[in-house]
């Protein structure tokens, strides 16, 4: 006698053997690809923040008057310590 889909009981095990590899193969796949990626500690240089401001104005992430402002914070922050 035939089971689900004109498989044996033997085909409905391979089948479902078949299927339960994929779903693993899959998540440690997964899990290997989220360990290895850096987090962002591992990505951020140990640079000094004015290296990092002339960085990200020459990126075009902040502006010139941004830049200015922020450099003149980091001076003022670095004068009182």
């Amino acid at each position: 006698m035939h089971g689900m889909f004109g498989l044996s009981g033997m085909g409905l095990a391979l089948m479902a053997l078949f299927w339960v590899a994929v779903v693993t193969v899959a998540l440690v796949v997964g899990f290997r690809l989220l360990r290895s990626r850096p987090t962002a500690l591992q990505r951020v240089p140990n640079e000094s923040p004015l290296v990092v401001l002339r960085q990200r104005l020459v990126r075009g992430e902040i502006d010139a008057p941004t830049y200015a402002r922020m450099v003149a914070e980091l001076r003022e922050q670095a004068r009182r310590r």
